[in-house]
């Protein structure tokens, strides 16, 4: 299983590991090849994309500003996460994103005993472009 890097905002360690990454000059340098690298989430309680935006250059300002750069990481116990925002995507064959649930239930290990259901496919209607700021590309 993958699951792509996160800081916690509400772990003061995390929290100013990633503000060291985003005001750091290779981070900053980056920014040209791999415009959004992080999205920023909101850990729990949020389904279908809400609370979720790309660490853009507002966004970014923003969060420097609402914790002065990292200084105020372990005292604002907001349940955000930045999250490594993966840059290339698997794409359908028109460069579409897409993905996908299945809904699956383990009863027991011993023995075996696994329900499955059915989920769904999501594809987004437009061609995948990393450059863009339109959040119906990027998700």
């Amino acid at each position: 299983m993958f699951f792509p890097y996160a800081y916690r905002f509400y772990v003061k360690n995390e929290c100013s590991d990633f503000f060291k990454k985003i005001n750091s000059n290779e981070y900053k340098a980056s920014l040209q090849t791999e415009p959004i690298q992080y999205i920023i989430k909101i850990s729990h309680g949020s389904h279908s994309a809400e609370g979720v935006f790309l660490l853009d250059a507002n966004q970014t300002e923003f969060l420097n500003s609402k914790y002065n750069f990292g200084e105020k990481c372990g005292v604002d116990n907001s349940s955000l996460i930045a999250q490594t925002y993966i840059t290339n995507p698997l794409l359908l064959d028109l460069d579409n994103k897409f993905d996908f649930r299945i809904y699956m239930l383990v009863a027991s290990t011993n023995p075996l005993i696994v329900y499955y259901h059915d989920g769904f496919l999501r594809a987004s209607l437009s061609e995948y472009d990393k450059f863009s700021q339109d959040v119906r590309v990027i998700f």
